[in-house]
């Protein structure tokens, strides 16, 4: 009776701890997988009753789709390879699946194997680490696509965590900067300073935005820009590191440097330009600001202008009212024009300039900038050019050789009196007209001249002179060409037409003059040379002018006629072909420029516009020095581009220049006294005159 009293104790101690327990308990038969025994918490878990359970197995209350799963760790620990199987799903009746760590122990009840299982549920916890994970992995996603560098430094100094741009912006893999200092990432010039601020950040004192330069793995200097504080990164409540955010700021800084230097150089162009330059405000008229050219312009300084008037600028007389004429005009209708005017000094001289004003807002203030050219040297040009159309006139009209001249209209401003006689048609026929081409041919069409008005290219000037047309070699624009004209003369006439533009003080094209030849003879000649190329190397062998041919990069000499080996006293063209133009001159030309540089200009300027006419003091091999004129021409055989250098010496032409200049002086000289002479004895015989009437 005692024994089955304690042993009915014990079942009931049992039975108290068995539906007692929080953990839910599921006894199975290790090989049919039958649960045999179940407590009320495992039917809380699974919402089945025992009697329900007790008719279930292990594969009745799992997903199937996790039963591989469940099998195997059913099997590991029944196996006791395994004590608990964690997160195992669990189907909750009718209402989902719930999630259990089960721990389990193998135990004989009625001589079976059986495996006691006990199911801790886990759901809640499993819920808040999936969030956790979710949440991790979600700002993960942020920190890895925000354009913007994270790092999560430990106290230690250490990086425990880069995002992917700071990956991207520093050339590293994960494996290759996680753990690593901070410090071999950053130069020298910034450690100390942002070892400093990391530990002022540790210390819960926030710093403010700071830059600082790091180095890529190719070994780039990148400029980063710090966020002025840090997040705090905690673990179990303790502060284990900071998360630092920063910007490539790099391209930003070269632009920011970039801006310093162009708003520097836009100081020195406004400080440095050839013209005065003002800046007024818009309202007052009051003077703000002014360039060095400015004070040379008006000949006071700077601190004499700014806070002044701008009428102080301008004689009094062109100022009405409270502003100047042409401040009027600039700021009513003539805005970004040209106009002229005067300007005063402070010693009150005048000087004529050209001022071009346009408004520029700064600070929400508008002002007027204007650039004021001193055209007073342009002025006196003018007055000279206006002498010298006189000139040309008289020059035209006493020249021999047949000329015209048209306006930009294209009508006819000189015919002179060679031009009637080589076409019969006098001036006042053509003047002020545009029929110029009546005198040559029985259709209208354009001449040369009307062509270089017109701005034609040379293409078109080519395919209307039939391939005759070229450049001219001496005047800068000109073209020459040559047509047979069978309306001149008995049976027609060849004419070398040409044609250069006539500009203005601005480089505009304002007429073109055009010169008429007869070259009939010439052509003539011409005719015969083509049969004979023999002839023709006897002409450039008899030359008196030194022709010669310089080839490129070097501009060496690569031939010369006779007259060249004599003119330059060689003893043969072999000894000659050595030498180069600046070879051939003296260390410098009567204008102080070195030979070698001035010489290489030349040729340049030849190389670039086809030809280059100037006068060039040569010096023999002897060293004896002589003044020549040179003509570099472009030419071009077989692919090849080389310059011909036809050299006169003028030494005796300048001699007879001079010669001319000194007759000349002597004769104004004569002049002066047979004109005095003459005065005298007019008055001589007013007197007698007198004399013999008051004698009667």
């Amino acid at each position: 009776m005692q024994r089955n009293g304690l042993s009915l104790q014990s079942e009931d101690k049992f039975r108290a701890i068995f539906e007692g327990t929080n953990d839910g308990i599921l006894v199975a038969d290790g090989k049919t997988r039958k649960f045999i025994l179940a407590n009320s918490r495992i039917c809380e878990i699974t919402g089945y009753s025992q009697e329900e359970l007790l008719k279930l197995n292990v594969n009745s209350i799992h997903p199937k789709k996790d039963l591989p799963h469940v099998i195997s760790e059913f099997t590991k620990l029944l196996q006791k390879k395994i004590i608990t199987a964690k997160g195992i799903p669990v189907l909750r009746k009718g209402k989902g699946v719930v999630y259990c760590d089960i721990n389990s122990k193998i135990v004989k009840i009625g001589g079976r194997e059986c495996l006691v299982g006990f199911f801790r549920d886990i759901t809640e916890r499993k819920q808040m680490e999936d969030e956790l994970r979710k949440s991790e992995q979600k700002h993960r996603f942020l920190m890895d696509n925000i354009d913007e560098i994270v790092l999560i430094i430990s106290k230690t100094g250490n990086i425990v965590f880069a995002n992917n741009k700071a990956l991207k912006t520093f050339g590293y893999s994960s494996e290759e900067i996680i753990g690593k200092s901070i410090v071999s990432f950053l130069t020298k010039r910034s450690i100390k300073k942002a070892m400093y601020a990391l530990a002022q950040e540790f210390m819960g004192k926030h710093q403010a935005e700071m830059d600082v330069e790091a180095r890529t793995k190719s070994g780039e200097i990148r400029t980063l820009g710090v966020a002025p504080s840090s997040i705090p990164v905690y673990e179990k409540g303790k502060m284990v590191g900071i998360q630092v955010n920063c910007s490539d700021i790099t391209e930003r800084m070269k632009a920011e440097e970039a801006l310093r230097e162009r708003e520097e150089m836009y100081r020195l162009q406004f400080e440095e330009a050839i013209d005065a330059i003002f800046i007024a405000d818009a309202k007052t008229g009051i003077l703000v600001n002014c360039n060095r050219a400015a004070t040379r312009l008006v000949e006071r300084d700077k601190s004499e202008i700014i806070g002044q008037h701008q009428s102080i600028l301008h004689p009094p007389e062109k100022t009405r009212g409270e502003f100047t004429n042409t401040f009027k005009k600039h700021m009513k209708e003539a805005e970004g024009q040209t106009l002229e005017a005067k300007v005063i000094t402070k010693s009150g001289k005048l000087k004529d300039v050209a001022i071009k004003a346009n408004f520029i807002e700064l600070g929400g203030k508008k002002y007027l900038h204007g650039i004021f050219s001193d055209i007073t040297e342009r002025m006196k040009a003018d007055e000279a050019v206006k002498q010298s159309e006189q000139k040309l006139s008289q020059i035209i009209q006493g020249s021999s050789v047949a000329t015209f001249v048209i306006d930009k209209n294209h009508k006819v401003i000189y015919w002179n009196s060679a031009c009637k006689n080589l076409t019969g048609i006098p001036a006042e026929r053509m003047i002020g007209k545009d029929v110029q081409w009546s005198a040559f041919y029985k259709e209208k069409r354009s001449l040369l001249a009307d062509l270089i008005v017109d701005g034609a290219k040379e293409s078109e000037i080519n395919k209307l002179y039939e391939g005759t047309s070229r450049k001219s070699q001496v005047l800068q624009g000109a073209y020459e060409a040559e047509r047979f004209l069978p309306k001149l003369g008995k049976s027609g006439r060849w004419l070398l037409f040409t044609a250069a533009p006539l500009k203005n003080s601005k480089g505009q094209i304002t007429g073109a003059i055009e010169t008429l030849q007869d070259i009939t003879e010439r052509k003539g000649v011409e005719e015969e040379l083509k049969e004979s190329e023999e002839r023709h190397r006897i002409l450039y062998e008899s030359s008196w002018d030194a022709i010669m041919t310089l080839a490129p990069p070097s501009w060496l000499f690569t031939s010369g006629n006779p007259a060249t080996v004599k003119l330059f006293g060689a003893r043969s063209e072999k000894e000659f072909i050595t030498k180069g133009l600046w070879d051939v001159s003296p260390e410098c030309q009567p204008d102080g420029i070195p030979s070698s540089d001035k010489s290489k200009k030349m040729i340049e300027k030849a190389m670039k516009e086809d030809s280059n006419f100037f006068e060039w003091t040569h010096k023999k091999l002897s060293g004896e020095d002589f003044p020549a004129t040179v003509l570099l021409t472009r030419m071009k055989i077989k692919d090849q581009t080389f310059l011909q250098a036809t050299v006169r010496d003028i030494t005796e032409q300048k001699k007879a220049e001079e010669e001319l200049k000194s007759k000349v002086e002597e004769l104004e000289r004569f002049n002066k006294l047979a004109v005095g002479r003459e005065l005298k004895m007019i008055e001589l015989k007013k007197r007698i005159g007198e004399l013999e009437k008051a004698g009667k």
